[in-house]
């Protein structure tokens, strides 16, 4: 079996613009996790996986000086290899001041040698943990997904890197749930459930710059 070279490979945000987001106006100001995760990213290693916050615009290019902003990780990989995107669904304050919590009570009960690379804090940051603690975290927290898309890379994609473009997917159909006033006499309201994005439309596309790094 032929055994593929392994590339440092470090991840650009380049743009992300929302088409979509969860009903709402792609222009109002939310804030999001966008979390990468590398499948298989070389042999023995199943996944990692790298979380940032998206504070959300309509859209949003990152210029020469956000480039610490626009990591997403710095990794090595070993084709063939795919990353996974996931974007969460608007979230509150809240959630992130206890994701930044939980990741300073991990960081201080493990060792450098389980927990690698780590950026405490969220705001416009990178955070990098290993898959299992950031996976599990997230597993429980629960937070929903507003879009997702996988972007498969081979050897020449990982010699060469570039610029790829991949599409945020909506994985299931979602509704909002609300109220309207009554029409008649007695007045009132009633309830409502609005469509606001079907399976599979883009939510949004994501571009994202690869370099292989010597």
């Amino acid at each position: 079996m032929e055994k593929h070279k392994r590339y440092v490979i470090v991840a650009e945000l380049e743009s992300i613009r929302f088409l979509k987001k969860n009903g709402s106006s792609p222009s109002s100001k939310t804030r999001h996790l966008l979390t990468g995760t590398a499948v298989w990213p070389r042999t023995g290693i199943p996944s990692r996986s790298y979380s940032v916050e998206i504070n959300a615009g309509e859209s949003k290019v990152y210029g020469k000086e956000e480039w610490v902003d626009a990591i997403l990780f710095k990794e090595t990989l070993q084709a063939p290899t795919a990353l996974k995107f996931q974007l969460t669904v608007p979230l509150p304050p809240a959630f992130f001041d206890t994701l930044k919590a939980q990741l300073a009570k991990t960081l201080a009960k493990e060792s450098a040698d389980l927990v690698e690379d780590a950026v405490p804090g969220l705001a416009g940051q990178m955070l990098s943990v290993p898959v299992d603690w950031l996976g599990a975290y997230l597993a429980s927290a629960s937070p929903d997904v507003l879009g997702e898309g996988i972007l498969l890379l081979d050897e020449k994609m990982l010699s060469d890197g570039g610029r790829f473009s991949i599409e945020l997917k909506a994985p299931s159909t979602r509704y909002r749930e609300g109220n309207r006033a009554k029409s008649g006499p007695g007045g009132g309201k009633v309830s409502i459930r609005r469509k606001v994005v079907s399976a599979g439309e883009t939510i949004a596309n994501l571009n994202l710059k690869l370099s292989a790094v010597e």
